[in-house]
């Protein structure tokens, strides 16, 4: 009897010892973190509140989207880069004065000389006047807008005062005559066309040799 009590209370510590076991065996089942397949433990992300902060490594590789910038080369010849830089020289036989809305084209188109007395002569300047004008206005045509100047004289202004108003999208020529040295070198004097703040010059010498006479 004796030694049935004794393997009975044996057998009960070793149920309570194996019990034990599973109970610890449950609960560290349950509350160990999964392993990932690359040996890093899942974490859980909480479900509210702010995202959780993930830290970028060091240097991440990031593959350039931005193309290399060429260099802009021209496909004209070097002649043509070199004429378009810089503009044609206007011609020195016309000028344009006078304000926008009543502007206008002055032409030097011809001259002659003749003599009027043993010291003075006659120079008579023919003048084209096209209106720039716009619509139900004119272009000043005055002998007050012209002097014939050359260094070392004082200016010359036309021989006969005129008002020649040009209406828009006409034109005029007239003969302007000056009374001059006869000493004078016209190829040192211009032709001066101003109105207000307007001045414009023609050399006398840009004419060609054959429209003087």
């Amino acid at each position: 009897m004796n030694t049935l009590k004794q393997y009975g209370w044996e057998g009960t510590l070793a149920g309570i010892l194996a019990g034990i076991m599973v109970i610890l065996t449950v609960v560290t089942h349950l509350t160990a973190h999964p392993e990932r397949s690359d040996g890093a433990s899942l974490r859980a992300t909480p479900a509210v509140g702010p995202a959780a902060f993930h830290p970028m490594p060091d240097r991440v590789p990031v593959a350039s989207t931005t193309r290399p910038m060429r260099a802009a080369v021209s496909r004209k010849p070097a002649a043509d880069r070199r004429t378009s830089g810089s503009s044609r020289p206007s011609d020195p036989l016309e000028v344009v004065v006078v304000p926008s809305p009543i502007s206008g084209q002055f032409r030097l188109l011809a001259s002659s000389r003749t003599s009027a007395t043993p010291t003075s002569d006659k120079l008579t300047l023919r003048l084209r006047v096209v209106s720039h004008a716009v619509a139900d206005l004119v272009t000043p045509f005055q002998s007050a807008m012209l002097e014939l100047r050359t260094p070392g004289l004082e200016p010359i202004n036309p021989e006969h005062p005129f008002s020649y108003p040009v209406p828009a999208g006409n034109s005029r020529e007239e003969d302007i005559v000056f009374v001059i040295p006869s000493s004078l070198d016209l190829d040192r004097a211009v032709l001066r066309i101003h109105y207000y703040n307007e001045l414009k010059e023609i050399p006398l010498a840009a004419l060609p040799k054959d429209s003087r006479h």
